[in-house]
């Protein structure tokens, strides 16, 4: 007798929630409470905020700023094209062990190599000599 009724209890239970979840639109639109008058009136709202497009390399940048790294790097060819496998050995070669994070950024035709500690002078030297590289580091270099 108490196992048909646990039974009985489970399936008006569950009876009671579907038909909520029905009752309220499962979450979609027409249950929010929010009114959108371009599906009724054919008119398409449009966005008067204007839209600020960051490219990658400053979303990563800011990644690497939220993760408390200091000291950062952007690293393009002169020609802004894509890095080729010699060019990514040279960095791999000269980029020292202390970086935390090496990125490849904006489709591959930059790099961005952050660390917390500082980065030798005689790397970032050697980086010129073969790119572009421009500093992003929040406080000035000590030299």
């Amino acid at each position: 007798m108490k196992n048909t009724s646990l039974r009985a209890l489970r399936l008006q239970l569950a009876l009671v929630i579907f038909t909520s979840l029905v009752a309220t639109g499962c979450g979609s639109k027409a249950g929010s409470g929010i009114a959108d008058d371009s599906e009724t009136s054919g008119i398409r709202m449009v966005n008067r905020t204007p839209e600020v497009k960051v490219s990658s390399v400053e979303e990563d940048i800011a990644a690497m700023r939220d993760a408390g790294i200091g000291n950062i790097f952007v690293i393009r060819k002169s020609d802004r094209s894509v890095f080729n496998a010699e060019d990514k050995d040279f960095l791999r070669t000269n980029i020292p062990l202390e970086v935390n994070r090496i990125l490849s950024s904006d489709e591959g035709k930059a790099f961005i190599v952050g660390s917390t500690f500082r980065i030798p002078d005689e790397n970032i030297e050697a980086w010129k000599r073969r790119f572009v590289v421009q500093e992003k580091t929040e406080r000035a270099r000590n030299k």
